[in-house]
């Protein structure tokens, strides 16, 4: 996979992630004093670090875009290590998603509990799925950087041909005779002798 490869990959795997995180991921019903009350948790409240790990992922594919070789390989091992974090986060809350409904429920009714089964909605793992997708292709970025082509940055001049106009030229060559040097390219110097 060459750089484009690489960015266009991390992008889509970003997408996927910033949207998954909108979603609502967790949801179930809590008790209240008379009856219960519906609570759910978006993905950006119950694992801030996938918001973060998206944004991060989007800075280092840009990154990576006109980066050098050093650069290229630091970005992408950020990106593979906040994706890696995001993950891990991930998947301690799906494992325990009543912890998380709890703790939000009880900012809604002051009750810790909920009344039944916690639903995780497939939402989350769509933004797992992205955050994997993202840290495997960062992973592979880290060792690929070195053999991508290095891209002339748009800061960089192109060599010119100078044009030397005709004065010029006879001007050097004439700074050329004094100092003993053949002008003309086919001799490298003038031996003084020749000329006296």
């Amino acid at each position: 996979m060459n750089r484009a490869g690489v960015t266009v990959a991390l992008l889509v795997a970003d997408g996927v992630v910033l949207a998954a995180s909108a979603g609502v991921w967790l949801s179930a019903e809590v008790p209240t004093v008379t009856t219960t009350a519906p609570v759910s948790l978006t993905g950006a409240s119950a694992a801030p670090a996938t918001t973060a790990a998206g944004l991060v992922i989007l800075a280092g594919a840009l990154a990576m875009t006109i980066a050098g070789v050093a650069v290229g390989r630091i970005s992408a091992a950020v990106v593979a290590a906040t994706g890696a974090g995001a993950l891990a986060q991930c998947v301690q809350l799906l494992r325990d998603p009543a912890a998380a409904l709890e703790a939000a429920a009880a900012d809604v009714t002051g009750v810790p509990a909920a009344a039944g089964e916690v639903g995780v909605h497939p939402v989350a793992w769509v933004a797992v799925t992205g955050l994997v997708v993202a840290t495997i292709v960062a992973l592979y970025a880290v060792r690929a950087a070195g053999s991508w082509p290095r891209d002339r940055s748009r800061f960089e001049r192109a060599p010119q041909a100078v044009a030397i106009d005709p004065r010029t030229r006879a001007m050097d060559d004439w700074d050329a005779l004094g100092r003993g040097e053949d002008p003309s390219g086919i001799d490298g110097t003038l031996d003084p002798k020749e000329d006296r």
